[in-house]
């Protein structure tokens, strides 16, 4: 039995209005429907990952680390030395020659492709927003700051439990995440994995969802407006005399960091005291750190790791409570950027009272002022 062919209707059979609202599709010309705009979000979940895949999202976040530096360093070299720039498109096409090579760089077939042009794509945009002078000139990736890669395509996530699923990523499979809320959108667009210095993995998955319709806010008053001073013993101040404040450090985790951290600085020097028993040929092929000594650099970064989240869960609450109460929040006009800048200066204008600025230094970016600003002005711009 033969299928009926279907014909396509020309446009003198098409109805008027019909013909009217395919040439505005085409032509781009239609009315945007507001209630279909789409948005992205990001969901970040915590991942269990087995020892085997633990080593491998290391291989591929290593693999990703040398094509950026390899890739900035071409870059600046071809601007500083010919004044020639070099395009996206002909550092993929470089990246393809290089993994087919089996001699110059065999180790690049342990990471995917795909995973490999986002990390040139990533460069790429770093680059784009210097030039808009929207950030700084890109900087170096450091092994010391984590492993960390981004997953462009393919990801999947299905449950295996209320509180359990498992997220599909290239290269490693299906590892498992912890579902602390349900999952939303309506589709995955990427996926990144990282692994902090404290050893925890997290993958955070960007997914599309539908913009939601602005409405009014349910505030006290629609006059109400408040008054936000930022500071370092008490880091926000409200105008109508509330001090919002939170403990990072418990005195005992403080405590246990100070011990660790002498205690790090003695493996430090009985490393050194060995290393010079030793030859250079031994020397060179000596670990710069021994087992213990990551272990402790590892429970010391969990102790930060601890405290940060406690910093941005509280920055988070307090940046909530002003976008949903208040109809105008103000914020004191400080120059976050110049206020964290180091004292030391130049070799022409030295810098005065270095030691005795560095302690307020560092308390002033532990507090985390853009931090709070940042997350009220996401709020709002939803």
């Amino acid at each position: 039995m033969k299928r009926r062919s279907h014909g396509v209707a020309g446009p003198s059979v098409m109805p008027h209005r019909y013909r009217e609202t395919v040439a505005h599709k085409r032509k781009g010309l239609g009315r945007r429907d507001p209630h279909n705009q789409r948005d992205r979000r990001g969901m970040r979940l915590r991942a269990y990952p087995s020892g085997e895949m633990r080593q491998r999202g290391r291989q591929i976040s290593g693999c990703c680390r040398a094509v950026k530096n390899i890739a900035k360093e071409q870059r600046d070299t071809a601007w500083g030395v010919f004044g020639e720039s070099v395009s996206y498109v002909d550092q993929t096409s470089a990246l393809k020659e290089l993994r087919d090579d089996g001699e110059l760089a065999p180790w690049l077939k342990t990471a995917p492709s795909q995973v490999l042009q986002q990390a040139l794509y990533d460069l790429n945009d770093a680059y784009r927003r210097f030039f808009r002078g929207e950030s700084g000139h890109p900087t170096w990736v450091k092994r010391s700051g984590g492993y960390k890669w981004r997953d462009p395509q393919g990801v999947k996530l299905h449950s295996v439990s209320k509180r359990w699923g498992e997220v599909k990523l290239q290269g490693m499979g299906w590892v498992k995440v912890r579902l602390h809320r349900a999952p939303v959108g309506t589709r995955i667009c990427s996926a990144t994995y990282e692994e902090e210095p404290d050893g925890s993995c997290w993958v955070t998955l960007l997914v599309e969802v539908h913009k939601r319709v602005p409405t009014k806010p349910k505030v006290e008053s629609w006059d109400s407006a408040v008054g936000v001073d930022v500071g370092v013993a008490v880091p926000v101040a409200l105008s109508d005399k509330r001090l919002l404040d939170q403990e990072y450090w418990k005195p005992g985790e403080e405590r246990r960091k100070v011990r660790l951290e002498r205690k790090r600085e003695r493996q430090k020097a009985a490393r050194k005291q060995e290393d010079k028993t030793l030859s250079p040929e031994e020397r060179a092929q000596r670990r710069k750190t021994s087992k213990r000594q990551d272990e402790t650099n590892r429970k010391i970064a969990a102790h930060h790791a601890r405290a940060r989240r406690r910093r941005q869960d509280f920055c988070e609450q307090v940046s909530t409570t002003l976008a949903k109460n208040h109809r105008l929040v103000c914020f004191e006009n400080l120059t976050v950027k110049a206020m964290n800048a180091s004292a030391k200066g130049t070799v022409e204008e030295p810098g005065t009272n270095v030691s005795q600025k560095a302690g307020r230094l560092a308390a002033t970016c532990f507090v985390g002022h853009s931090l709070t600003y940042e997350h009220v002005f996401d709020i709002v711009k939803r």
